[in-house]
């Protein structure tokens, strides 16, 4: 039983687009809502995706970024709090949080592509 959960775990944060897709249609399918069925999988990929970037970096490079990530993210979520007090004098927490873990999201999927490809050519290389 042990075992089968670490292969589950294992999959999902080797393959987290694997997650989006599964979500995406079964969400599709429940609701027949193209819009919120993106944005949902979206926000239920994110999590997975920060883990996925932090255990490729720490596989790829030896290196373990989970604290330099969460700086980052307490940085981005007081530049969308800031930008929100800026721009429309009152801020919405609720609001706040969505677009940052929705751009939490390109973040994470662009830095978890580029660790793909990043592995992929270095075992290429060596």
């Amino acid at each position: 039983m042990i075992d089968m959960i670490a292969i589950i775990v294992a999959t999902i944060t080797t393959v987290p687009f694997l997650v989006f897709i599964f979500s995406y249609y079964l969400i599709k399918r429940t609701t027949n809502n193209d819009r919120k069925a993106v944005r949902t999988s979206a926000d239920m990929t994110t999590f997975i995706l920060i883990l996925s970037v932090t255990f490729s970096f720490q596989m790829g490079i030896n290196m373990n970024i989970f604290w330099w990530i969460i700086v980052f993210m307490i940085f981005l979520l007081a530049l969308f709090v800031f930008l929100q007090w800026k721009y429309q004098q009152e801020i919405i927490l609720r609001t706040v949080f969505k677009r940052f873990w929705r751009v939490s999201f390109f973040i994470f999927s662009f830095l978890y592509l580029f660790g793909v490809v990043y592995g992929i050519i270095y075992r290429i290389i060596i």
